[in-house]
């Protein structure tokens, strides 16, 4: 049940025996079916997700209500509006089921928890969002080249 949340989480950092009991303990199974909201645009977000199985995507509506998809999440990837969960503020993001899945989400005050036990997850919970910001600003960059507008000197 745990094995690829704990592949993923070694990718990064190596636990001994107590810190990945501690770790599993504080995650909370979940299963949203398809088309069910994960998060919606102005709740807070409480939770880091990981998916187990499963397909999630996030995305914002603009002002003129058209809707614009930012990434999907698959098996094996984290997904979460981190503005809204780091400040505990209303979201932007909305996060739906693309198809049925199997989650498993950590809590703010249980990632707190960890951060404050073990250097460990400081390290792991920080590469692992550097991986998605990388994701995010190259989405953001191509999605700019193809409008003629660049973020980034030089780069097209």
């Amino acid at each position: 049940m745990y094995d690829l949340i704990l592949d993923n989480v070694s990718k990064y950092v190596e636990l001994n025996k107590q810190e990945l009991t501690q770790f599993t303990n504080l995650l909370q199974h979940r299963h949203i079916t398809k088309g069910e909201f994960l998060l919606r645009r102005g709740e807070v977000a409480r939770f880091e997700t990981f998916v187990n199985d499963g397909v999630l995507k996030s995305s914002f509506i603009d002002k003129t209500a058209k809707e614009h998809t930012l990434h999907f999440a698959i098996e094996d990837w984290w997904i979460t509006d981190f503005e809204s969960l780091i400040t505990q503020s209303p979201a932007k993001l909305e996060i739906r089921a693309i198809e049925d899945s199997q989650l498993l989400q950590l809590s703010y005050s249980s990632l707190q928890i960890l951060f404050d036990q073990s250097p460990k997850f400081e390290r792991f919970y920080r590469l692992m969002n550097e991986r998605y910001f990388i994701s995010v600003f190259n989405t953001l960059i191509s999605l700019l080249s193809k409008r003629g507008r660049s973020p980034v000197p030089g780069f097209h």
